[in-house]
C-alpha cells in the first residue's frame, strides 16, 4: 500500500449558502496554509446498569465534537476570507472592504460570522486515488494575526464544525499568486489618550487575537446527520493584543497611571494601528481604544541591548477594524457558494 502524504500548500473552501449544507470542491478560491487539522471526537454516554457484571452494560454515542484549526502566512489573496470568517461585521464600498466585528443578534448575513466548508487534500503528491476530508459548517472561535521582524505576517483561525466526512473528489491545491505580507514592511502607529494613532513606533513583535467565546451544542436528533456537532456563539467578544517596542520616550508611563495617577483619565488608554501596502493594495488593523493589562516596567539587565517594552492590552468601547483595499471592486468575500 502507499502512504497518504500530509496536505501541503492550500485547501479549497467556500462560504455556505445555508448552515449545514456543504459547498462543493473548487467552489471558490483556495486558502494557503502551513498547518491544518480537523478532529472528530465521539462524545459517549455510559450506563453502568444493575446487573452482576462489573463492567458497564451499555454505552451510547451522544454526539461528537468536531473542531478545526488552520494557520499560515497572510496573503492579500486570502485575508478577506479570513476576516469574513474570523471577525465579521462587514461593510463594502467599491474596493474597500471593512470588518468591524460580528453582530451576533443581527440576522443580516454579512454582520455575522460566515460558515465555511473546508476541504483538505492529501492526494496531490502523486497518489492514484483521492483522499480528502470535508468539514461542514465551520465557525470561528478565535482569529489571530501575528508577526515578528524578519518573518511574514501569520494568521491562525480555529473553531467548531458541524460534521466531517471523507470526500471523494480530489481537491485542487494551488499556491497563491501573491507573496506573503512581511511584518517589518508594515507601518505601525500608536496614540496615547486618543482614538487616532499618530506616533510612529517600530515593534519587533505583534499579536492581535479575537476570541468569540463560542460554545458547542450537540444535535440530538437521529436523522441522517444525527449526532453531529453544531456551534453557537455566546458571551462578549474579546480583542486582545501585544506589541513589543523599544523605549524611546518617557510618555509610555502615562499609560499605567494617567494624569496625576488617575487611571480613568484621557491618557490611560492607547490606540494602535498597523498597515501593509503592496502597490495599490492595502491591509490595515486599527484598534481605537485599549487598556494596558500588564506592567511594562521590565527590568534592565544592564546590557548594551535596547530597552524593550512588551505592552499587552485589551480593546474596549469601540470595535477594532480589519480593512482591505484591493482590486476586488465587488462583494467578493461574502458571496455564498453551493
Amino acid at each position: 500500500m502507499a502512504l497518504s502524504p500530509k496536505f501541503l500548500g492550500s485547501v479549497n473552501f467556500g462560504m455556505e449558502a445555508t448552515d449545514g449544507t456543504a459547498v462543493a470542491e473548487n467552489a471558490t478560491a483556495t486558502l494557503s496554509f502551513t498547518e491544518a487539522s480537523i478532529t472528530d471526537t465521539p462524545v459517549m454516554g455510559e450506563f453502568e446498569g444493575l446487573g452482576a457484571g462489573l463492567t458497564s452494560e451499555q454505552m451510547y454515542m451522544l454526539g461528537r465534537d468536531v473542531t478545526y484549526s488552520l494557520a499560515g502566512t497572510v496573503m492579500l489573496d486570502d485575508i478577506g476570507y479570513l476576516c469574513a470568517h474570523g471577525y465579521g461585521g462587514y461593510t463594502f464600498a467599491t474596493a474597500t472592504h471593512t470588518w468591524s466585528g460580528a453582530d451576533y443578534s443581527d440576522a443580516t448575513r454579512e454582520n455575522n460570522l460566515q460558515p465555511w466548508s473546508i476541504i483538505e487534500n492529501q492526494n496531490f503528491m502523486g497518489e492514484g486515488s483521492a483522499h480528502s476530508r470535508r468539514a461542514v459548517t465551520c465557525y470561528a472561535s478565535t482569529f489571530e494575526i501575528s508577526g515578528a521582524e524578519r518573518a511574514p505576517l501569520m494568521f491562525k483561525v480555529d473553531g467548531n464544525a458541524f460534521s466531517v466526512a471523507e470526500y471523494a473528489t480530489d481537491a485542487t491545491c494551488d499556491l497563491p499568486a501573491e507573496n506573503p505580507l512581511l511584518f517589518e514592511r508594515g507601518v505601525f502607529l500608536m496614540g496615547i489618550g486618543t482614538e487616532t494613532p499618530a506616533t510612529a513606533i517600530y515593534p519587533t513583535e505583534m499579536t492581535i487575537t479575537v476570541n468569540h467565546n463560542s460554545q458547542t451544542k450537540r444535535n440530538m436528533t437521529q436523522a441522517i446527520t444525527g449526532y453531529d456537532t453544531g456551534a453557537i456563539l455566546s458571551g462578549k467578544r474579546e480583542v486582545t493584543g501585544s506589541i513589543k517596542i523599544p523605549l524611546e520616550s518617557d510618555n509610555i508611563w502615562d499609560l499605567l497611571g494617567g494624569d496625576a495617577g488617575d487611571v480613568n483619565s484621557a491618557t490611560s488608554y492607547l490606540s494602535f494601528s498597523a498597515t501593509w501596502s503592496v502597490s495599490a493594495e492595502v491591509f490595515a488593523i486599527t484598534i481605537p481604544k485599549a487598556k494596558i493589562t500588564n506592567s511594562p516596567h521590565d527590568s534592565n539587565d544592564g546590557s548594551a541591548d535596547p530597552y524593550y517594552l512588551t505592552l499587552e492590552f485589551k480593546a474596549y468601547s469601540s470595535d477594532p477594524t480589519f480593512a482591505l483595499t484591493d482590486t476586488a471592486v465587488e462583494d467578493t468575500y461574502h458571496v455564498a457558494v453551493v
